[in-house]
């Protein structure tokens, strides 16, 4: 048993040095502070100490902050990671963040010398209750910085743009951005980014202790070459769990994951998942951690009233997107329909656009695929070999539930005119399918304005399959393969965009994956080095100079307002000014 003295000790410690380091410089400004520290007012609770360098431990049990009363984090603190932080902690058990719905707590940053607030680790928050982690430049709230106003005016040049960031710079692959504990609910992050390795960066899970997660927000993100899942929100893990009530994902961006581009679990009632541009998702699809853990998008229902609506899904693994309904034995959910609508679909490397799965037990809601886009995914799918320009015949929307108590409406969707079949299959014994006014169409790619230095036109396109993230073998992290046998070289095409930490390539000839781009000797010979005009926003190749260029791609992924899609009112809410009929400008 655990020695009583030991804990003791252990406790007293931890409660001393919160205690002192709360009292040694982090403080509840004065009006001194008012006059001097940019976006404060008396009463706000400044945090310019990293008190355990280089992480932050705020405890609220020894103080209070009340709205209207800010958290202001210094980015200026000196570090043992520099000006970056470790990990973030903020235990506001003594905070009340909202009087209304309207009047919100914020957490946010300063700098008096130019800097963002960056941070390597976690951001974790407990007892939190309706507070915002805002990033955005406001002046009137007195939020951000102007120098960091995220994608608002710095198109198409979006990432390093953000006031709040974390910036796992390739240290760790299993770092976790965010995370919610303990009690924490009505809870918005407002314009972060989350780029350069780690896990998934948004992350909201925890066991079931009696509260769920209530009202959780996140809006005009950035996720931008991670290693694992784009966002991990709910617990795959064995029951019981904390389930998401009243979740809102939208507005976000979400470019190059290595595992699925988003994965939602224990999604139990009124969510909203909406408005998202998530491309190549998958990207390390040849060697995900697990064999099937790759798609564009993953959601696991366990009740009702869950939508889908309005994202653009460009690229995956083994399917655009799965839906799984798998409800905790202990829930009772309610009869009210899913919705998968009004989306588009397009290029993952699997025969599959949708597939759905069901445990023996679980929701019976109806589940209504309308009004969806879907088009060029590979046939046959292989973990290294992608066979390309061949018309996939296979099936686009496969309905697998093993209970026929579950209705699936499949209505409104239009189809690639390449396939010749397109809702096939059931599972054992099989849902009940109500299928009607589906069509086979041309599902045109996405008119953005710049994606990776391509302008797209009418007609213009590029597959996403053309964009991963280097590996040397196939499958060596998968848990059912576990013959060296099976790892063989992976294989790179002619054209491809290859990542590498933060650097891209670009391949000049079919190449195996034993050539490490920017390491093997004679890389060269296989490989161009690839940045970006920041003037003109177009790819440069292996430059003499590098002034005026980017080593990150542009990502201007709005729509022009006469884009087909756009009309529908799909994808982010930001509109481009050009027209997709006119010849645009130079950036």
């Amino acid at each position: 048993m655990p020695n009583n003295k030991s804990k003791l000790k252990q406790f007293v410690t931890i409660f001393l040095f919160f205690t002192l380091s709360a009292s040694a410089k982090n403080r509840v400004a004065n009006a001194k502070d008012a006059a001097t520290i940019p976006n404060c007012n008396v009463g706000d609770y400044i945090i310019d100490v990293a008190n355990g360098n280089p992480d932050i431990f705020l405890n609220t049990r020894i103080i209070s902050i009340v709205w209207p009363a800010k958290i202001l984090i210094s980015a200026d603190v000196p570090t043992s990671l520099g000006h970056d932080f470790g990990n973030i902690t903020l235990n506001l058990n003594n905070c009340i963040g909202y009087d209304t719905t309207t009047h919100r707590g914020k957490i946010t940053f300063y700098s008096t010398e130019g800097r963002r607030l960056v941070y390597r680790g976690y951001l974790r928050l407990y007892q939190a209750r309706g507070w915002d982690v805002d990033a955005t430049y406001d002046p009137v709230k007195k939020t951000g910085m102007a120098g960091y106003t995220g994608r608002d005016g710095n198109w198409p040049f979006i990432i390093g743009k953000y006031g709040i960031c974390n910036d796992v710079k390739w240290s760790n692959t299993v770092t976790i951005g965010t995370v919610l504990d303990s009690n924490s609910y009505g809870i918005r992050f407002i314009g972060i980014e989350f780029s350069n390795g780690g896990f998934a960066p948004i992350s909201i899970n925890g066991l079931n202790n009696g509260v769920d997660f209530y009202r959780i927000r996140f809006t005009k993100c950035l996720v931008y070459n991670r290693n694992g899942e784009g966002s991990y929100v709910g617990s795959t893990q064995q029951d019981p769990q904390r389930s998401l009530i009243g979740l809102e994902f939208d507005d976000n961006i979400i470019v190059v994951t290595g595992n699925d581009g988003v994965q939602f679990d224990r999604l139990f009632w009124d969510i909203n998942i909406h408005n998202n541009v998530i491309i190549c998702g998958g990207a390390n699809f040849r060697n995900a951690f697990e064999e099937y853990q790759d798609h564009g998008v993953q959601l696991t229902i366990t009740g009702n009233n869950v939508r889908f609506r309005n994202n653009i899904v460009l690229g995956g693994g083994e399917m655009a997107i799965q839906v799984n309904y798998k409800a905790d034995r202990s829930q009772k959910p309610g009869s009210a329909e899913n919705r998968i609508c009004n989306n588009v679909f397009y290029g993952a490397r699997g025969p599959k656009g949708l597939y759905t799965g069901a445990f023996s037990y679980g929701t019976k809601a109806r589940l209504v695929i309308d009004s969806n886009f879907w088009g060029h995914f590979a046939l046959p799918y292989d973990y290294n070999k992608i066979v390309t320009g061949k018309p996939n015949t296979q099936i686009v929307i496969n309905p697998a539930f093993s209970s026929s108590d579950v209705i699936v409406e499949i209505k409104n969707n239009k189809f690639d005119g390449t396939k010749t079949s397109y809702i096939v299959r059931n599972g054992t014994p099989g849902a009940t399918l109500d299928t009607s006014k589906n069509s086979a169409a041309l599902t045109p790619w996405p008119q953005f304005n710049n994606l990776f230095g391509f302008t797209f036109k009418k007609g213009d396109t590029i597959h996403p399959r053309q964009i991963e993230i280097y590996t040397e073998k196939v499958g060596e992290k998968w848990s059912r393969s576990t013959s060296d046998s099976n790892h063989h070289p992976a294989k790179y095409w002619p054209g491809w965009l290859v990542s590498d930490s933060s650097k891209w390539f670009m391949t000049k000839d079919t190449v195996s994956g034993l050539i490490h781009p920017g390491v093997s000797n004679g890389w060269e010979n296989y490989y161009k080095r690839v940045y970006w005009d920041l003037n003109t926003g177009k790819m440069v190749f292996d430059p003499v100079s590098l002034k005026g260029l980017s080593e990150d791609p542009p990502l201007d992924l709005r729509l022009p307002a006469d884009d087909p899609y756009a009309k529908l009112g799909i994808g982010l809410t930001d509109l481009a000014n050009s027209s997709i009929n006119k010849k645009k400008k130079p950036m």
